[in-house]
């Protein structure tokens, strides 16, 4: 990562999060769990909330997708 990021968080998968200013006023979000990084979130590409629907939706899906295997015969 670049020396214009800051760290976010430590995430409990062992990477990190991070965050740098975009030309937009807002932030681009990043992690290390892909090598040389990867592109998280911008702030000012998506609203926040399109971002927790997505997760939300994808999470559904998951549990959809699990609960099939398991009546499965």
């Amino acid at each position: 990562m670049d020396d214009t990021m800051e760290i976010v968080a430590q995430l409990p998968n062992g990477c990190a999060l991070y965050r740098k200013p975009n030309e937009a006023g807002g932030h681009t979000y990043y992690s290390d769990e892909v090598g040389g990084g990867v592109l998280v979130w911008d702030t000012s590409l998506v609203e926040f909330s399109t971002l927790l629907v997505a997760i939300a939706e994808e999470t559904r899906r998951r549990r959809q997708e699990y609960h099939a295997k398991r009546e499965e015969p």
